[in-house]
């Protein structure tokens, strides 16, 4: 039995004979017998009939909802709309409206609940693709070449042999200016861009360009990639050769010019984020949430920031410990770094 939620109706399989609604007494309703019922709560049914076709029906009176038989259907309660595949290809239906949103002329049809609808169209040897708003009309007035598929609001397309990002109001997000698919890195809801001879830059989901073309990794590789505790990235310019540090929203917490290096942290203490760096011959510690120097000198940091508030550095070959109430460093004496 499939129950349908406290209406006094259920679907109930005979065997042998197949499927069939009845009420509370085991009265039949609607048509006779289906081979497949699928029932969803608001009293659509999608009924797979013994020549192997699909009906959209009401299941308590056997109204036909999308009038003709149909290969596949998909319903889609929250929208009241049915993805369809005929023997000409796939459609979308509107079955309150009992209208049809998009024709059945399409290879391939995705309607995602929280996303633009995707279409595919095959012509010969030819495929486009398509996106639409849920009342037929197209996201962008174009058919692209390649696309993927939304995710939170973007997706990457591809037009005239290259690449850029869509954005759920049918703008780019990133025009389609990239050779390969592989120069577009998504990070959050930014992409991270190549362009040849220039290096990385980043781009918004509302096509502002964040940060302008010109970094890379300090290690050569792609930038904009967040590890440690996840909050920040190290970038590095070129035309200075120096580092800079953004946060999730590709806002500069370290612009590049002055620092050498830093080394992304891995921890936090007190809500504050603490990050060992290099300024030319000098390293310090920077407060990355303050956004300022807290010490600098000749120190040679060594293990990260421990449970009792101390880290443990070298300052003119001695060890010793940071106080993180008062920032002064406190030599070792005849410690050396093994008894810490």
């Amino acid at each position: 039995f499939s129950l349908t939620n406290g209406m006094g109706i259920c679907g109930g399989y005979v065997p042998k004979v197949g499927w069939k609604y009845v009420d509370h007494l085991g009265r039949p309703f609607a048509r006779t017998t289906f081979k497949t019922i699928d029932y969803h709560s608001d009293g659509v049914t999608g009924v797979l009939r013994e020549d192997g076709r699909w009906e959209l029906i009401d299941w308590a009176t056997g109204e036909a909802l999308l009038p003709g038989d149909y290969k596949q259907l998909a319903y889609d309660e929250s929208f009241k709309t049915c993805v369809v595949t005929t023997d000409t290809g796939e459609g979308l239906y509107d079955v309150k409206r009992k209208t049809w949103i998009l024709p059945a002329e399409f290879t391939e049809l995705d309607a995602p609940k929280d996303e633009p609808i995707r279409a595919v169209r095959k012509i010969g040897e030819k495929t486009t693709i398509s996106f639409f708003h849920r009342d037929g009309t197209k996201l962008a007035d174009t058919e692209f070449e390649e696309a993927g598929h939304f995710v939170k609001g973007l997706v990457e397309v591809q037009l005239n042999g290259k690449w850029g990002v869509l954005n759920v109001d049918g703008k780019f997000a990133v025009p389609c200016a990239s050779k390969e698919r592989d120069d577009l890195k998504r990070r959050f809801d930014f992409y991270a861009v190549w362009v040849s001879g220039k290096g990385w830059g980043a781009f918004d989901k509302n096509g502002r360009q964040v940060i302008p073309f010109g970094y890379s990794n300090p290690d050569g590789e792609e930038p904009f990639v967040f590890s440690g505790i996840g909050k920040y990235s190290m970038v590095s310019e070129f035309s200075t050769e120096t580092v800079g540090i953004i946060n999730t929203h590709f806002e500069w917490v370290v612009p590049p010019g002055v620092y050498k290096g830093f080394r992304v942290p891995s921890e936090a203490m007190d809500g504050h984020d603490y990050v060992p760096f290099e300024r030319g011959n000098v390293q310090g510690l920077y407060d990355l949430t303050a956004r300022k120097e807290l010490l600098s000198g000749d120190f040679d940091f060594g293990p990260g920031i421990d449970y009792d508030h101390i880290n443990v550095l070298g300052k003119d070959g001695r060890w010793g410990i940071i106080d993180f109430v008062t920032w002064k460093h406190r030599p070792a004496g005849k410690y050396v770094y093994d008894d810490f």
